[in-house]
C-alpha cells in the first residue's frame, strides 16, 4: 500500500481515520477465522492436507530464511536511518536487490510447481501461490522502508526527532520477537504457536496506530519538520502493512494447521 502523506493536519487526521477502520476491518477479519476455527471447517481434503503438509516440510526453512532477513534488514535501517549512515542504507539496498531476487526466483518458479502436481487438488496449488504472494507483500514493503530510508538520508535531510528514532527503535525490539518466534515455529514445518504469534501481531498493529496518533498531534507544533514528518508516517505506515502481510501469511498457515489436526484426529 503506498500513500502519498501531506504534513497538514487535517490530511494526518484522515490518514489516522483511515487507518482505524482498517484496524477494525483486521479485527473483524480475525473474528471471522476464529468463528472458522471453531466451526472445524476445512475446505481441503485428505489428499490436499497430506500433499500441504509435505509441500510445508519442504519449504518451512525457505520461508523462516526469507522471515529471518526481512528481520534484519528492518532491524539495520532502524539503527541506520537514526545514524544517518548512509553508507550502510546503501548496501542495504543491496541486501534488499538480493532478496527481492531470491523471492521473485521463487515466483518463477510455481509453473514448475503446478507442474511437478499431477493430479493435485487446486486447493494445493492455490495455497503455495498465496503463501508466495504473501511473502511478496513483506518484501514489498521492507523494500519502501529500505528505500525512502536511504533517499531521506542521501539528499541530507534533517534527521528525525529523538523520539521517533526510539519509538521505531522499540518497534524493532518487538519485532524481532515475534519474527523469531514465527521462525521457531517454522521449525521442522511444526506450525505449533502459530494462533497466539497472531494474537500478538494485533496488539502490535494497535500500538503502532496509537504512534500514529501520537505524530499527529505533534505534527500541529510550529517547530515539527514536514519532510521527517512524511518519513516517519511513511516507515510507519509501511511497518503496519509489513506486519499486515505477515499476519496474512500466518493466518493461512494457522487455517491448514487447525484443518490438518482436525481431520487427523478425527
Amino acid at each position: 500500500m503506498i500513500i502519498k502523506i501531506s504534513a497538514d493536519p487535517i490530511s494526518l487526521m484522515i490518514v489516522f481515520l483511515t487507518l482505524i477502520f482498517v484496524d477494525v476491518l483486521i479485527c473483524r477479519k480475525h473474528r471471522k477465522e476464529i468463528r472458522k476455527r471453531n466451526e472445524a471447517i476445512t475446505k481441503y481434503n485428505r489428499i490436499d492436507l497430506v500433499t500441504i503438509r509435505e509441500l510445508i516440510h519442504e519449504n518451512s526453512d525457505t520461508i523462516s530464511g526469507l522471515i529471518k532477513k526481512i528481520n534484519a534488514l528492518y532491524s539495520s535501517v532502524a539503527e541506520n536511518i537514526g545514524l544517518q549512515d548512509a553508507s550502510q542504507l546503501k548496501k542495504n539496498r543491496k541486501d534488499l536487490k538480493k532478496l527481492e531476487e531470491e523471492v521473485h526466483e521463487l515466483k518463477t518458479e510455481i509453473y514448475y510447481f503446478v507442474r511437478s502436481l499431477d493430479g493435485t487438488s487446486a486447493e494445493t496449488i492455490k495455497f503455495y501461490i498465496s503463501v508466495l504472494d504473501y511473502i511478496h507483500h513483506m518484501v514489498q514493503s521492507i523494500g519502501y522502508i529500505v528505500k525512502n530510508s536511504y533517499v531521506h538520508v542521501k539528499s541530507k535531510q534533517r534527521n528525525l526527532r529523538f523520539n521517533q528514532i526510539r519509538d521505531l527503535r522499540k518497534i524493532d525490539d518487538q519485532l524481532q520477537i515475534l519474527f523469531s518466534e514465527i521462525e521457531k515455529s517454522l521449525g521442522g514445518g511444526s506450525l505449533e504457536g502459530i494462533h497466539s504469534i497472531i494474537e500478538e501481531k494485533t496488539t502490535l498493529l494497535e500500538q503502532i496506530s496509537g504512534l500514529i496518533g501520537k505524530q499527529i498531534d505533534q505534527s500541529r507544533s510550529a517547530q515539527s519538520n514536514p519532510k521527517n514528518n512524511r518519513l516517519y508516517f511513511k516507515l510507519l505506515l509501511q511497518t503496519k502493512d509489513l506486519i499486515t502481510a505477515t499476519m496474512n501469511l500466518l493466518c493461512l498457515l494457522d487455517e491448514f494447521h487447525h484443518s490438518y489436526k482436525t481431520v487427523k484426529t478425527g
